[in-house]
C-alpha cells in the first residue's frame, strides 16, 4: 500500500524533527527549537502539540529577549506566542500591552510622537483603549503637522478665462496633498491660513513660519 508507506515515512520524520524541537526546547534554543517544530509540522500537519510547543518557545524567548531590555523583540515575540497559542496565551496580552504602553511614553518623552502613536495604538489593541487614551491622545496631539499651502502670485499676467491661476494652482495642489499626506498631516483650512496671513501682515510682514511647521518625528 503506497499511501500507507508514504504516511509512515512522513509521521517518522516528522517525529524525528518534534523530538529535535523537544531536545532544543529544553536546552532553551529557542530559534532553533521553533524551526524545529515548524519542519515537523511541514511533514504533517498539527502534528502532536508543535502550535502550543512553538507557542511556549517564543513566549520563552520573549522572556528573555526582556531579561535582556531587547524589550521590541520581547514585545513582538509574545505576540507571536499568542499567534500560535491563541489570544489569551498565558498572560503573553498583557505582557507585549505593558511593553508597547512604555515604548510609547519613552517616545513621547523623547519627541519622536510619530511612533508613540504606532506603540500606543498596539498597546490598546492589547490592554484596552481606557489603559493608555490620555497618553495616546497626548501623542497624536504632538504628532500633526499642519501645513499650508500658501497663496500663489502670478507674475506673468497670464490668466484663464474664469480663473485666478494663482488660487487654482494653490488648491489644485492642496487637494494633491490632502489626497496623498499621511494621517499626520493636517492642512489648514484657507479661512484658518487668512487669519494668520492677516495677523502677521498687522505686525510688519508675512511670516511664513506661523503658517507651516516641521514634521514630527
Amino acid at each position: 500500500d503506497v499511501r500507507k508507506k508514504i504516511d509512515e515515512m512522513e509521521n517518522a520524520a516528522a517525529e524525528e524533527r518534534y523530538r529535535s524541537g523537544e531536545s532544543l526546547l529544553a536546552q532553551g534554543a529557542w530559534e532553533r527549537a521553533i524551526g524545529e517544530y515548524g519542519a515537523a509540522e511541514g511533514f504533517k500537519h498539527g502534528y502532536k502539540d508543535t502550535a502550543e510547543k512553538t507557542a511556549l518557545a517564543f513566549y520563552s524567548w520573549a522572556d528573555e529577549n526582556v531579561t535582556r531590555r531587547a524589550y521590541r523583540q520581547g514585545a513582538e515575540h509574545y505576540l507571536k506566542a499568542m499567534e500560535r497559542g491563541g489570544r489569551s496565551y498565558q498572560d503573553a496580552s498583557a505582557k507585549s500591552g505593558a511593553i508597547y504602553a512604555a515604548l510609547g511614553r519613552h517616545f513621547i518623552g523623547a519627541d519622536r510622537c510619530r511612533q508613540a502613536v504606532r506603540d500606543l495604538r498596539q498597546a490598546g489593541d492589547l490592554l484596552g483603549n481606557g489603559s493608555v487614551s490620555a497618553d495616546l491622545a497626548a501623542a497624536e496631539s504632538c504628532a500633526v503637522t499642519p501645513v499650508a499651502i500658501l497663496p500663489l502670485v502670478n507674475p506673468t499676467g497670464a490668466s484663464v478665462a474664469g480663473m485666478a491661476l494663482g488660487d487654482t494652482i494653490a488648491d489644485a495642489t492642496a487637494s494633491k496633498v490632502k489626497a496623498n499626506a499621511s494621517e499626520f498631516v493636517h492642512l489648514m483650512e484657507r479661512a484658518a491660513l487668512d487669519a494668520v496671513l492677516c495677523g502677521c501682515r498687522e505686525h510688519g510682514g508675512v511670516k511664513t513660519s506661523a503658517a507651516v511647521r516641521g514634521p514630527k518625528k
